[in-house]
């Protein structure tokens, strides 16, 4: 932390740990959750007395006292002159640009607060382990579009897709799409090479060999062909990384139900899996995606991204832009539409209209029929599609508003 170019010191971990929590949140910090973060075991006004005091000594060390902003009911830092690295990184990645890609990744130094652990407050250190979790989340996203988006330039590719697995080693697509690349260039013997080392990463940590679509990769590279190198099948981008070593275990019942209930909607639908936080909702809809043989698209929310518009519905589409043929059925002045959501769409789709002008009330109707348009007409794939919007609570209120018009539409769909 800094002010004004000078480093700033708390000296006590616990005002460290709260000014955190409340720099990274989007908004205030109810009172109630703060005493839970710290002080779950401790009786109830004894930990209200012990937040009064830490936000007493956190304000008479920090630079300015109104950093912190103490209410009735909750805490806030004012993002408008407090600005953290944490919104910026979460800003670039969230844009359809590359050159933010780029900047983001840059921005990147492993896990968030990396070494900092709070023995005395469990709540804090899973609070912790989460916002790492949906930080690196957002890094490997970016770096595997910087892959998608710079095919056409293998030596940046390959740059991306290795810093990729320098996080995450068992990204198998990613280890395909690396083969693919140095085949695609020339260098053979480092597409071996790769192939190797992602059979003995995925023996080690899994027990498992390689998928056929990475042998064959492999058997391509090892029979000296050149192929062009291909953006990855689309792939869900789960809240919750499936922990597919591990088999789901007591979920018969609800993924029997699942199934009837795709089953009993011969054409399109929607179907939603509730239940209190931690009982398992997204591995249990992770692992019906799994066995299920539509394409899949995700999208994930999170309180960070409320603010953000139709945010799950833009992470679930940019997951098909690299994939034309699934936009195939989709007129362009409804692609053309998209633009203001999607920016790239324009680099995968040269020529499109662009947006008609129209009053701001008639350019939301249009954008939300865009979106209809764009997931209806993605079924022109041979499979249907299943669409995840996981943690769906923390939707913004266009997606929610979106979704039940929908959900109107989708009795003769394929979604």
């Amino acid at each position: 932390m800094t002010f004004q170019g000078r480093p700033i010191t708390l000296p006590r971990l616990q005002a460290r740990a709260l000014f955190f929590r409340l720099a990274a949140a989007k908004g205030p910090v109810s009172r109630e959750e703060l005493t839970e973060l710290f002080w779950s075991d401790h009786p109830p006004a004894a930990a209200r007395r012990n937040l009064t005091r830490l936000l007493s000594y956190l304000r008479s060390q920090l630079p300015r006292p109104d950093w912190v902003q103490v209410g009735t009911t909750s805490v806030s830092i004012p993002h408008e002159r407090v600005k953290t690295d944490v919104d910026r990184f979460t800003e670039l990645c969230n844009t359809g640009e590359p050159a933010d890609w780029e900047r983001a990744v840059s921005m990147y130094r492993g896990p968030f607060l990396a070494g900092f652990v709070m023995k005395t407050s469990p709540e804090f250190d899973h609070w912790l382990t989460g916002e790492q979790r949906r930080l690196e989340r957002l890094y490997l996203e970016a770096l595997d579009r910087l892959v998608t988006a710079n095919l056409h330039r293998p030596a940046a590719a390959i740059r991306y897709a290795q810093q990729y697995l320098a996080t995450d080693e068992l990204a198998e697509d990613i280890h395909r799409s690396l083969i693919t690349l140095f085949a695609a260039n020339g260098n053979r013997t480092a597409a071996l090479q790769q192939y190797e080392i992602c059979v003995k990463v995925l023996e080690r940590e899994l027990g498992v060999s390689p998928l056929p679509e990475t042998r064959a990769a492999y058997e391509t590279a090892r029979q000296g062909r050149r192929t062009a190198a291909r953006p990855p099948p689309p792939k869900p981008d789960w809240t919750v990384l499936p922990s597919l070593d591990l088999p789901l275990v007591g979920r018969e019942e609800s993924l029997a139900a699942l199934e009837s209930a795709c089953g009993r909607q011969r054409l399109g639908g929607m179907i939603l899996i509730s239940g209190e936080a931690g009982v398992g909702k997204t591995r249990l809809m992770q692992e019906f995606a799994i066995r299920d043989s539509r394409a899949v698209l995700s999208g994930n929310n999170h309180p960070s991204t409320q603010s953000l518009s139709y945010h799950p519905l833009v992470q679930a589409l940019r997951q098909a832009i690299p994939h034309p043929h699934l936009w195939t059925g989709i007129p362009p002045l409804w692609l053309g539409e998209l633009a203001p959501l999607l920016p790239e769409i324009g680099d995968h789709f040269p020529d499109l209209p662009p947006p008609i002008s129209v009053e701001p009330q008639q350019a939301q109707a249009r954008l939300r029929e865009a979106l209809t348009r764009a997931f209806l007409g993605i079924t022109g794939h041979p499979a249907p599609l299943l669409l995840c919007l996981d943690d769906l609570h923390w939707a913004d209120e266009a997606t929610l508003s979106w979704l039940s018009d929908l959900s109107r539409r989708l009795a003769d769909s394929r979604v």
